[in-house]
């Protein structure tokens, strides 16, 4: 009996031992974090297809927080933001609890294919999470379809009654940083809704000239010597805007025909013309339209027997 007792004893002990073991171990991962599976979920920020967001952060200070983000337009058309165009939804940053926050977009109007920039302000600092530790925000982006107005490729004005608006959610997920200022003068956009214009940013807000167009009408004449067409170049700036005051060099592949002016300047509208009169031979006439070697448009005229 003596020896079922002793052996009982001894089996506790090694069971004891190995149990204490194990409790030590869980203690040691849980110190170092291994049950904080919130900490190591990845990075990410998901919107809907065609409006990415491909940079973005949580930052913060003794001022406050900040949730940034940028992304691209590759919806195919051009939208707009107004104010307040994003809002983020997150449980205990900042203040105690689940809150919402407004914040800006930028700019006010974004041509399909650039890039865009989005500042949430968090004004409050009773709940800061410790640095290195990942936090989830719901995002709620609300942007209008600036060509639902039929109108807009002509008045380039995004905030009428006819543009359609759209609501697009998503989350972004980013470990808690220092705060670092996100300078946006110098990334392309002039971030108007930030406050960037040409005196603050000229290297964003400046208008360059960024696209020519050209049109022949009519682009077929009679090769009588006599009947003409006019060239009408336009050039617009990298905000869609007419660009005017730039000179514009006309020349054409043949001597067959005569343009009435080789140079021109363009108008309040990005407008300037020149005339092309047609020579005696059927032939197809290309005549091109550029401020450099590296920036022009060509079009061509058909020159028909008569």
């Amino acid at each position: 009996m003596r020896g079922k007792a002793q052996a009982a004893s001894e089996l506790l002990t090694v069971y004891g031992w190995a149990l204490a073991v194990l409790l030590a171990s869980v203690l040691i991962l849980y110190y170092l974090g291994a049950f904080r599976g919130g900490e190591y979920v990845p990075r990410y920020c998901s919107l809907q297809p065609g409006l990415s967001c491909t940079s973005y952060a949580i930052v913060g200070n003794e001022s406050g927080i900040t949730v940034v983000f940028t992304g691209q337009n590759g919806l195919g058309y051009d939208i707009g933001f107004d104010a307040n165009a994003v809002s983020v939804t997150a449980e205990n940053l900042g203040l105690a609890g689940e809150h919402t926050y407004t914040g800006t977009c930028s700019p006010s109007v974004v041509r399909k294919g650039r890039t865009y920039t989005c500042i949430v302000g968090i004004p409050f600092t009773d709940r800061m999470p410790p640095f290195g530790s990942m936090q989830r925000t719901q995002v709620l982006v609300t942007y209008k379809n600036c060509e639902s107005d039929p109108d807009y490729h002509t008045t380039r004005n995004c905030n009428t009654p006819a543009t359609t608006t759209h609501y697009v959610r998503g989350e972004l997920v980013s470990q808690f940083e220092p705060y670092a200022p996100k300078p946006t003068c110098g990334n392309g956009e002039c971030d108007d809704n930030l406050g960037e214009d040409a005196a603050n940013c000229p290297a964003d807000c400046l208008p360059v000239p960024f696209t020519l167009t050209l049109v022949a009408n009519p682009s077929s004449i009679p090769a009588d010597g006599s009947s003409t067409s006019v060239i009408t170049a336009t050039l617009y700036d990298q905000f869609g805007s007419p660009y005017p005051g730039a000179t514009i060099y006309f020349s054409k592949n043949s001597t067959n025909g005569s343009l009435s002016a080789l140079m021109n300047v363009t108008d309040s509208q990005g407008m300037t013309t020149t005339t092309f009169t047609a020579g005696t031979s059927p032939e197809t006439i290309l005549i091109n339209a550029s401020i450099n070697a590296s920036f022009f448009n060509e079009v061509l005229i058909q020159l028909r027997s008569t």
